[in-house]
């Protein structure tokens, strides 16, 4: 099939013809060929190429070919969280207490690098219950540097001391460029949604 794929992927070539086939030359379109059935490769720059698959009878008596294209992206410059979805988070905070009075926090995020903070938002849901999920658009979109690890930081905004209740880590390299919209993150104290835009 014609196919979107990232820079680096491993492409498997298939070839999906009759069993009468004796020989197989494959053309990647960058100048790199197999003779295997169903090869592998890996493209080394992003770009559009016409792939052609030759199928030879036996003894090389003829051949047919067929040709496809395959488009290899090139890695994004950023990604845009658009929103975070807080779709669940623990009851009590680390000490098995109540976070707040009420017994429930007010929510709000940190996003660090290890060197750079990129978000020190301000409370952005007041007594948040730990049954329900809550989206959170303040403070966002937030652009983020494509090629860095971060931590999210979910806290319980307490005036002077926030307590934390969670820390997840997410690192856009992980996931798929392919226009993938959410990342659903799960640790053992907080899942996330967050809501993606690729920046190329």
């Amino acid at each position: 099939m014609d196919e979107k794929y990232e820079l680096d992927d491993k492409v498997t070539f298939l070839a999906n013809c009759s069993e009468n086939g004796f020989g197989y030359y494959w053309d990647f379109g960058d100048g790199n060929n197999s003779n295997e059935k169903h090869p592998e490769h890996i493209y080394a720059s992003p770009g559009t190429y016409t792939v052609e698959l030759k199928v030879y009878s036996k003894n090389n008596k003829s051949f047919e070919s067929d040709f496809k294209t395959v488009i290899v992206k090139d890695f994004p410059v950023s990604v845009v969280i658009t929103s975070i979805v807080l779709s669940s988070f623990p009851e009590l905070n680390w000490l098995e207490n109540s976070w707040d009075v009420g017994g429930l926090p007010d929510i709000r995020f940190q996003i660090v690098d290890g060197i750079t903070t990129y978000l020190d938002g301000a409370e952005v849901a007041q007594d948040a219950d730990f049954n329900l999920s809550y989206t959170y658009y303040n403070d966002f979109p937030i652009t983020l540097p494509y090629d860095l690890n971060y931590l999210i930081n979910v806290l319980d905004e307490d005036g002077i001391t926030d307590e934390l209740i969670s820390v997840i880590n997410f690192n856009p390299t992980s996931y798929s460029l392919d226009e993938e919209s959410s990342v659903t993150i799960i640790d053992e104290d907080c899942t996330l949604i967050l809501k993606l835009d690729w920046v190329y």
